[in-house]
C-alpha cells in the first residue's frame, strides 16, 4: 500500500512527459530534473541535520498553519517562485507551464520526508488520501495559471482568481487537519472527494495539464 504514496506523483510526472510532443518534450526535461534536485536536497538535508518532527496538535488551527506553511506554501512560493524568476527570458505561457512538472517532481522526493515524520503504522489517508489530494492540488493550480496566462482579466477577476488559487493551496492543509482533529468522517471525506473529483472534470477527457 506504501507504494501507491511513493509511486502517485512520480508516475504523474512520467504520464505528463510522455504526453507531451517528442519535439517539445526536452523543454521539460530541465524543469523535472530541478524540481526532483530540490526535492533530493531538501530530503537529504531534513535526514541529516534535522532530528525534529512536527507532533500534531489537537488544536485544529495550530496544525493548518503548519501543514499549510511547511507543505504547501513555502514549497510552492521559494520554488516555483525563484524558478518563475530565473527563468524570465521564456515567455509567461513557458513559465507557467513549468509548474506541475517543477513541483511535482519536488513533491515525488519531498513526499517520502512526509512519509518518515508519520508515526507507524501508516494510516490510509496518509498512504492515499494525502497524496492525491497534493496531486489535485497541483494539478488544479497548474491548469488555472495556464487558463490565467492566456487572457487579460480585470482586477476584479484577477482578485477572484488570486481567492482560488489560495484556496487550492489550503486544500490539503484544511483536510489534514480536519481528520487529525478526529472530526465527523463526512466532514473531511466529502469535501476532499469533490476536490478531487472536480480535478478530475477540469482535465478529462482533454487533459488540460499537458496542453
Amino acid at each position: 500500500m506504501l507504494l501507491f504514496s511513493l509511486a502517485l506523483l512520480p508516475v504523474s510526472v512520467l504520464i505528463f512527459y510522455l504526453q507531451k510532443k517528442k519535439n517539445n518534450r526536452e523543454h521539460f526535461l530541465p524543469v523535472i530534473f530541478a524540481g526532483l534536485f530540490t526535492g533530493i536536497i531538501f530530503l537529504a538535508f531534513k535526514i541529516l541535520f534535522s532530528s525534529s518532527y512536527y507532533l500534531p496538535d489537537a488544536n485544529f488551527g495550530i496544525n493548518f498553519l503548519y501543514y499549510f506553511i511547511t507543505q504547501t506554501f513555502l514549497p510552492v512560493l521559494v520554488i516555483y517562485g525563484l524558478f518563475f524568476l530565473l527563468t524570465r527570458k521564456d515567455s509567461l505561457d513557458a513559465r507557467t507551464s513549468y509548474f506541475f512538472p517543477l513541483l511535482a517532481s519536488f513533491y515525488s522526493a519531498y513526499n517520502l520526508y512526509l512519509i518518515i515524520e508519520i508515526d507507524k503504522p501508516y494510516s490510509a489517508f496518509h498512504i492515499f488520501i494525502k497524496p492525491m489530494l497534493y496531486l489535485a492540488m497541483l494539478i488544479f493550480i497548474h491548469v488555472l495559471l495556464n487558463k490565467l496566462s492566456a487572457v487579460k482579466l480585470n482586477s476584479s477577476q484577477t482578485a477572484l482568481n488570486i481567492l482560488v488559487f489560495l484556496t487550492a493551496l489550503c486544500f490539503p492543509a484544511f483536510i489534514e487537519s480536519l481528520w487529525i482533529c478526529g472530526v465527523n468522517f463526512f466532514v473531511w471525506f466529502v469535501p476532499a472527494g469533490l476536490f478531487l473529483i472536480l480535478t478530475a472534470l477540469i482535465i478529462w477527457p482533454k487533459s488540460s495539464i499537458t496542453e
